[in-house]
């Protein structure tokens, strides 16, 4: 197999910046490898005019990337193997160049682990992926949501966002006691001549009452409680994890998730699952506890669905109401978006387990630069607290590949499932929906029957009223006995009922018929 030769990371942060900027400004008319689609996140990265040090000197940071003052966070964490033992470092939103410049957790180390946690700013992308030699293209896909339409631009536009603050990339509120936010994780395994790492960036970072507002913010002001990921490991009650969360984090928290602690325990999580002896050389390994969490976290949202569509279904069985169906289609339709999302993470995790296997062989990949970008199904915090169904792992509970693959086809069947049942519910409710104008025609009808008949009676009399209040000297106004009221008006009423039930098809086809038998007999006794 060929062996390529391996990229090395770029001279700093401003090089990786101008390497994104040039490749934005290729078009369809100069290069057969067009940059278009770069052009937002270019535009971004030159938000941050102290990554290109220009003759004008360092202009002020603009007010989206600012440090928030106060706010203690540890944006990026970086867990590094040495001497046979994993060590953490922690860098808040100001010590990006202290990350560059740290010597003792080079990009050639073998094993690290890289979280960034929360939003970030250019100066951070550049630093990260010149280090580690990222592909631009793993930062373009994860901030995808700089793409807006114009119309959305304003609504979009933010003066308060700063590095650390949590992004939520979907909200959905099932009921008046449910919602749900989605957040991503998204990875990139990168390789060079020494080691390998895994850069780990997720949506996940300060609390959300401290974050942007959005429409989940009513929520948290109304004392609303994140259901934490509910997991399960073997013997999980005998082992500790250390906490490195800082204690003033959890007193001014109202709203802390479970995801922002993964990355400060993550070692301790290796360790709990038995892959502290592999995690070092295999990055499949250091990389399945995420999917794990992932995975559980989609379950629960899979229960939360469950309950809500069957609570949904249960009730057409009395009545159908209004919401029913609009409520059906908006299920199926995350429901559907989570079945793709989770097809997406089965291949990625399919590609990761192909590459660890080649390399467990001593085989080389013929891809270079950043090997591997990947993308793990939205973690989900959901306020359920019905324990998951869900179970990694075949052989004893054990983290392995094959038994996240299957849970995640599992979790995919299950989606489509779901949005199925859903749409037996769409044709329950439309089938309840017309059965019941059925019953309202017919009800109706015979209402206008009644009113018919009642037409019928009283219209006569009151012709009949009418006829005998004229001032006509032949009717003997003045003269007439009172009972020739009801001589002129009963004859006058059994007439009208009789045209009432009168069928003329039927009369006209009596008199055919006697038409054709009369005829018919004359024909018999014709003489020859």
């Amino acid at each position: 197999m060929k062996d390529n030769k391996v990229v090395k990371p770029t001279d700093g942060p401003e090089n990786y910046a101008r390497a994104i900027i040039s490749l934005s400004k290729r078009y369809t008319s100069t290069s057969v490898f067009p940059g278009n689609n770069y052009v937002d996140l270019a535009e971004w990265i030159l938000q941050d005019r102290n990554i290109l040090r220009t003759k004008s000197g360092l202009s002020p940071k603009p007010p989206s990337l600012v440090h928030r003052a106060g706010a203690t966070h540890d944006l990026v964490v970086v867990y590094y193997n040495a001497d046979k033992k994993w060590h953490i470092e922690g860098y808040d939103s100001e010590k990006s160049q202290e990350l560059h410049g740290d010597m003792h957790i080079s990009a050639g180390d073998v094993g690290q682990i890289v979280f960034i946690r929360g939003f970030i700013s250019p100066r951070w992308v550049s630093t990260v992926g010149s280090k580690y030699n990222v592909d631009p293209e793993f930062f373009r896909r994860h901030m995808d949501f700089l793409s807006v339409s114009i119309e959305r631009a304003q609504q979009l536009r933010s003066s308060k966002i700063t590095c650390g603050d949590s992004v939520v990339r979907e909200y959905a509120t099932l009921c008046s006691s449910f919602s749900i936010i989605e957040q991503w994780i998204s990875l990139c395994v990168t390789k060079n001549t020494r080691g390998w790492t895994v850069v780990v960036w997720m949506d996940h970072g300060r609390p959300l009452e401290q974050s942007p507002p959005g429409p989940w913010t009513s929520h948290v002001l109304n004392k609303a409680t994140p259901i934490p990921i509910i997991q399960h490991h073997p013997k999980m009650a005998f082992r500790t994890t250390t906490n490195r969360l800082k204690p003033e984090m959890n007193e001014a928290s109202h709203t802390m998730q479970s995801t922002a602690v993964l990355p400060l325990q993550y070692d301790s999580i290796i360790a709990l699952v038995d892959l502290a002896r592999k995690a070092p050389t295999e990055p499949l390994s250091m990389c399945i506890p995420l999917f794990a969490h992932a995975a559980y976290s989609e379950v629960q949202f899979l229960n939360l669905m469950q309950a809500k569509i069957e609570s949904y279904i249960e009730k057409m069985t009395d009545a159908v109401t209004t919401d029913v169906l609009s409520s059906l289609q908006y299920f199926s339709k995350i429901l559907t978006r989570h079945a793709q999302q989770l097809k997406h993470s089965i291949f990625a995790l399919d590609r990761l387990a192909d590459r660890s296997a080649q390399q467990l062989h001593g085989m080389k990949s013929e891809s270079t630069g950043p090997r591997s970008a990947t993308g793990i199904q939205p973690t989900i915090d959901a306020e359920i607290g019905a324990p998951p169904s869900f179970q990694v792992g075949n052989n004893g509970g054990s983290f392995t590949v094959k038994g996240l693959l299957d849970d995640y086809e599992d979790l995919r069947e299950r989606c489509i499932n779901l949005s199925k049942l859903c749409s037996r519910g769409i044709t329950l409710a439309m089938n309840r929906s017309i059965i019941d104008e059925s019953r309202r025609a017919v009800e109706q009808s015979e209402r206008v029957k009644k009113l018919t008949i009642l037409a019928t009676i009283f219209i006569p009399l009151g012709f009949c009223s009418s006829l005998f209040g004229m001032n006509i000297d032949i009717l003997g106004q003045g003269s007439v006995e009172f009972w020739w009221f009801f001589v002129v008006c009963v004859p006058i009423t059994l007439l009208a009922y009789v045209f009432y039930l009168w069928d003329s098809g039927a009369v006209i086809r009596w008199a055919l018929r006697i038409c054709i038998r009369g005829g018919q007999r004359r024909d018999s006794f014709k003489l020859p």
